[in-house]
């Protein structure tokens, strides 16, 4: 696993065709679209297909950006070859409910409450 990225907010590695991005503490508005920018950028440059997307250090909310992610970043990282997207859910109930209002319906994106899981679906 080679780390990409590394901010107060997410670390960005990869393996193989998957980017990891582990999201760590508060997410305010600007980082979070920063990393998420990141993301696309790292996602591209390394020719991947899948992202195991661990929210299980986020703490709070991030309903600043859900609108945007929803509308605008899932639907460019699917035109950049997004494949699977494996999320593995915050055990903080506000980064939970965020994360409940971006998820747009799709068989790309699937949600887990462990590590393990998540990366069990993507070799799949």
């Amino acid at each position: 696993m080679q780390a990409l990225f590394i901010s107060p907010n997410i670390k960005i590695s990869v393996e193989g065709d998957t980017l990891l991005c582990d999201w760590i503490g508060f997410q305010d508005e600007h980082d979070l679209r920063n990393a998420a920018l990141a993301i696309h950028k790292l996602f591209i440059q390394h020719g991947c297909s899948k992202i195991l997307n661990d929210n299980t250090e986020l703490i709070g909310p991030w309903n600043h950006s859900t609108a945007w992610a929803s509308n605008e970043w899932f639907p460019s990282m699917i035109e950049a070859g997004l494949t699977k997207f494996a999320w593995v859910f915050s055990n903080d109930v506000f980064g939970q409910l965020s994360a409940n209002r971006v998820i747009p319906t799709s068989p790309v994106i699937k949600a887990f409450t462990s590590r393990a899981a998540a990366a069990n679906w993507l070799t799949y």
